[in-house]
């Protein structure tokens, strides 16, 4: 599978290191995660900030395209 993450950096609801937590645990079942971190997002806007990044990933994928895969860190 092809996972993306979109953190805002400020999100106070859904923190930062809990998305690296799943991020790992999907890598290490074998998906592939793409992982962005928005340092000046909050939980309400993360969506806006990320809208571009979001629909060129969508469409990487959809045409096969190679998207970031964020797996080779794991610690």
């Amino acid at each position: 599978s092809r996972i993306l993450i979109n953190q805002g950096k400020l999100d106070n609801v859904i923190l930062p290191f809990q998305s690296e937590t799943a991020r790992k645990r999907m890598c290490k079942l074998g998906n592939s995660v793409t992982y962005r971190l928005y340092n000046d997002a909050t939980h309400y806007n993360t969506m806006l900030k990320s809208q571009i990044d979001t629909v060129n990933w969508m469409k990487a994928v959809r045409t096969g395209s190679n998207v970031p895969r964020d797996c080779s860190a794991l610690n």
